[in-house]
């Protein structure tokens, strides 16, 4: 019998058997694969689980070069708004955008403000005052329509700057003289006499924190 009678005999067969051959194969290829250990299989991209101080990434010129590091190195150093460390009193948000928590009473304004905001208890408890470089930094930058919040005695309200006043601490505010002005300022009235709900007053002429001078602020619950 020759091969051509034998090959159109039993090409039904042959094809068969070759597309059994190729199935086996392809799972024997499989499963050599999936016994791999997982340690050992080649990966082109770290998993989204992967802590990210892990990941490296590959520099052509110096080897490899850690990711968060490079990352660290883009964010600038330097907030976008003010925020001084939070203390009893202190501000802790941006200059037109504020928070003053529970101010500390104090029964003579003479008291040091220290690193937070004093609360004078005389004439109703609307007195406020605090240092220009530390809590009341971002007073400086209030003018008449400027909000900020505050938390007294458990209560937070928000409150717009009525009234901007620079005062000569010398010629204005110290001796006898000025004993009615100081005494409107603790009461939060204005030079016009106007009641407020708060005065703050902080060194500076609204520029600087230059201690020859005081700014005062008057606010009224929004």
């Amino acid at each position: 019998m020759s091969v051509k009678t034998i090959f159109e005999r039993f090409s039904g067969q042959l094809c068969l058997g070759l597309v059994a051959i190729l199935a086996g194969l392809t799972f024997l290829n499989n499963q050599l694969n999936f016994d791999i250990p997982a340690s050992h299989k080649v990966r082109d991209a770290a998993g989204f689980a992967t802590p990210f101080s892990e990941v490296e990434k590959l520099d052509l010129r110096n080897g490899t070069k850690d990711i968060a590091a490079s990352y660290a190195s883009s964010v600038p150093t330097a907030g976008y708004y003010y925020a001084p460390v939070a203390r009893t009193g202190a501000v802790s948000a941006p200059a037109t955008v504020f928070h003053i928590t529970e101010p500390t009473p104090v029964a003579d304004p003479s008291v040091d403000a220290g690193y937070g905001v004093m609360r004078y208890t005389g004439y109703g408890g609307r007195f406020l005052y605090a240092h220009s470089s530390l809590a009341f930094s971002p007073i400086k930058s209030l003018y008449p329509g400027s909000t900020f919040t505050a938390t007294i005695d458990g209560v937070t309200a928000t409150y717009r700057v009525s009234a901007r006043y620079i005062f000569n601490k010398v010629a204005d505010l110290d001796g006898a003289t000025n004993n009615a002005r100081r005494t409107r300022i603790y009461s939060a009235r204005d030079e016009s006499g106007t009641r407020h709900a708060l005065a703050l007053m902080t060194c500076g002429n609204g520029a600087n924190n230059d201690s020859n001078f005081r700014l005062v602020l008057f606010a009224d619950r929004v």
